[in-house]
C-alpha cells in the first residue's frame, strides 16, 4: 500500500535533483535552447507516496522550453535527444545508475537513493495549456501532445488551500493512488493529481 514520504526526505532529494537540472541549464544545451524547470504534481504539493518500505518513489519535473535558438520546436525528437545526451554526461557525477527514455519522460535512476526522477519537456501553447513531447507509437514519431486542464491547475490548488480543503485533496489523492494500484493501472501521479483537483473543485 502507498504511504506518504516525509517532508525532510523530499527536501533532500529535491535539492539533489535540482542541482543536476541546473547543471544541464548551463551546459552546451544553452546554445540551442533555454528552459525553466518546476517540480510538479505530488512533489510540489508534498503528496509524494511510496509503495511499502522497500519501494521507490518518483519526483516529477517539467522543463518548460523558452528560447528556441536553433528552430527546434518543430523537431521534438531532436530536442529530447539533446536533453538525454546532456543528462547522460552527468551519470558519474551524480551516481546515476540508469537513464531511461520512455514515451513521455526521461527517467533518472540513482544507485543509492529510493527516488527516481521523471523529467518531461514542455512548451506553453497560445491557449494557456501546455504541450509535452511524447512518442506516438501509431505514427512512429515524436509529437507535441497537449495536456488538458493544465492551464489553471496551480491557481486551483491555491484556491482549495484558501478554502481549507487541502486535507480532502490529500485523502482523495491517496485513495485514488491505491485504487489504481489495485487495478494495475499505470497512471502518472500528475494525472491523478489533476483528476483529484478537478473533482474537489467541482464540489
Amino acid at each position: 500500500m502507498y504511504k506518504y514520504v516525509s517532508k525532510k526526505e523530499i527536501r533532500y532529494i529535491r535539492e539533489y535533483c535540482e542541482e543536476i537540472i541546473k547543471k544541464i541549464q548551463k551546459s552546451k544545451l544553452k546554445d540551442f535552447l533555454t528552459f525553466s524547470f518546476y517540480l510538479i504534481g505530488s512533489g510540489k504539493t508534498n503528496l509524494i507516496t511510496i509503495n511499502g518500505d522497500n519501494g521507490t518513489y518518483d519526483l516529477d519535473y517539467n522543463l518548460i522550453l523558452q528560447k528556441d535558438k536553433a528552430d527546434l520546436f518543430s523537431k521534438p525528437q531532436k530536442i529530447k535527444e539533446l536533453f538525454s545526451k546532456e543528462f547522460d554526461k552527468e551519470r558519474n557525477n551524480f551516481n546515476i545508475k540508469k537513464i531511461e527514455n520512455s514515451s513521455s519522460v526521461i527517467t533518472l535512476k540513482f544507485k543509492d537513493k529510493k527516488a527516481n526522477v521523471d523529467i518531461a519537456i514542455l512548451r506553453k501553447n497560445n491557449n494557456g495549456n501546455y504541450s509535452k513531447i511524447i512518442y506516438d507509437k501509431n505514427k512512429n514519431r515524436y509529437i507535441w501532445n497537449e495536456i488538458k486542464c493544465s492551464k489553471n491547475y496551480q491557481d486551483n490548488i491555491n484556491l482549495i488551500k484558501q478554502q481549507m480543503c487541502w486535507n480532502e485533496v490529500r485523502d482523495r489523492y491517496l485513495f485514488k493512488k491505491n485504487s489504481y494500484l489495485r487495478q494495475n493501472k499505470n497512471i502518472s501521479s500528475f494525472s491523478i493529481l489533476l483528476e483529484t483537483i478537478n473533482e474537489v473543485m467541482q464540489r
